[in-house]
């Protein structure tokens, strides 16, 4: 359960992009369209594989940190941030027709990818070995620019059979505790449906349990727990939920400063 566990957890699964690197690529991008920009976003590193982060442009997901990768974005001109989940480091910049833009994306600790803007000579070579992802692609306003329809929360990301990983134990064995998101008609409840009666930190045994959903953003939902879990105490009851990747998410309580998560990851297994 995400109030129970402080046990630190470690994951390093190399992951490696499956695409044609640039240099065997000829031309290695299409041509940029006039009046428009471009950003290119890449990982270098295979180190923190099993962490593929979403990026997000302007607030709106535009692909994932995948290792040795490289993608872009074409976007009309105007003022642009760079960030991704589990980072609170922000990448600013301005971009008129015909600029290009290069962000690397760099792993840190405790599964944290992060932004850094880099210079075009500095980008082009480190990127120039990698493989091109293609992500589906959503128009991106810059701020100043006509604003398009913000992306919401993608639902879908709840579907399936979920467990929770912790003590670096693999998180999909059968022993451990299963269990389905269940959404109301009005997404305003989220309800846990577990695979069998599990003890909580307050002692409690449940099967299952509701939370409120207060806020939805890409890739985030923000919940509260009700009194139907007694003996949790104020700051213990809403929550982050994050999803770092496909079928992959972590939590942070809210009352935590922004960052900071706890060592529980979930993982879809069905």
């Amino acid at each position: 359960m995400r109030f129970l566990s402080t046990v630190p957890i470690v994951l390093m699964i190399a992951a490696c992009a499956t695409g044609r690197a640039l240099k065997e690529q000829s031309p290695a991008f299409p041509a940029l369209e006039t009046g428009q920009a471009r950003v290119y976003f890449y990982r270098t590193s295979v180190v923190g594989g099993a962490s593929e982060l979403a990026v997000s442009l302007n607030g709106q997901q535009v692909g994932n940190a995948i290792p040795r990768s490289v993608f872009f974005r074409d976007v009309a001109p105007g003022k642009y941030s760079v960030t991704t989940a589990m980072s609170s480091q922000v990448v600013k910049f301005e971009l008129a027709a015909g600029d290009k833009k290069y962000v690397r994306l760099s792993y840190g600790f405790s599964f944290n990818t992060y932004p850094e803007l880099v210079d075009s000579a500095t980008g082009e070579a480190e990127s120039s070995g990698l493989s091109h992802i293609r992500f589906a692609v959503l128009p991106i306003a810059g701020h100043g620019a006509q604003q398009t329809e913000p992306q919401g929360f993608d639902w879908s990301l709840l579907n399936g059979n979920w467990a929770e990983s912790t003590r670096h134990q693999f998180g999909c064995r059968a022993e451990n505790l299963h269990q389905r998101f269940e959404l109301s008609s009005d997404k305003k409840t989220l309800t846990f449906r577990n695979d069998r009666k599990w003890e909580i930190g307050t002692g409690q045994a449940v099967e299952q349990y509701s939370a409120s959903v207060l806020h939805a953003s890409p890739n985030v939902l923000i919940i509260r727990y009700g009194p139907e879990l007694p003996g949790i105490s104020e700051e213990m009851r809403q929550w982050e939920m994050r999803f770092i990747g496909p079928g992959t998410y972590r939590w942070r309580a809210t009352a935590w400063r922004e960052g900071v998560y706890n060592d529980v990851i979930g993982v879809r297994c069905s």
